[in-house]
């Protein structure tokens, strides 16, 4: 990536991204909010985008503040909490043993022993 795309964001520099986190959104929207596996590829996504362009904490911030505004009034908090899950390697690692709730990954995503949590085998998938 170019050191003016590194300092500053443009978003046409991340029109397919933004348009596929759209599609998504919608999904989630039509369901009611039901649908927590398609909010929470939303952070999936932004989390694929920051390694693969390789883009900095600020640019990062705005693409999530772009997104935030895209998902509506609650919508910063909302991308922080899926962009937390979708950077906990131990949620990545153990997606088939955990809940799809994107609010309840999100709690575990802040627990410190949640690896101990999971081996302890007495976390079951709701």
């Amino acid at each position: 990536m170019t050191n003016a795309i590194k300092n500053k964001f443009y978003i046409k520099h991340f029109q397919q991204e933004i348009d596929e986190i759209t599609c998504y959104l919608q999904v989630f929207n039509k369901s009611g909010h039901r649908a927590d596996e398609a909010f929470l590829e939303i952070g999936n996504i932004l989390v694929r985008v920051q390694k693969q362009k390789n883009i900095d904490e600020h640019i990062f911030k705005r693409l999530k503040t772009h997104v935030a505004k895209l998902i509506g009034r609650r919508g910063l908090r909302h991308v922080h909490k899926i962009v937390c899950v979708a950077q906990c390697d131990i949620i990545q690692n153990n997606k088939d043993r955990l809940p799809r709730d994107w609010h309840l990954l999100y709690v575990l995503s802040q627990t410190e022993n949640l690896e101990e949590l999971l081996e302890s085998k007495k976390f079951k998938r709701t």
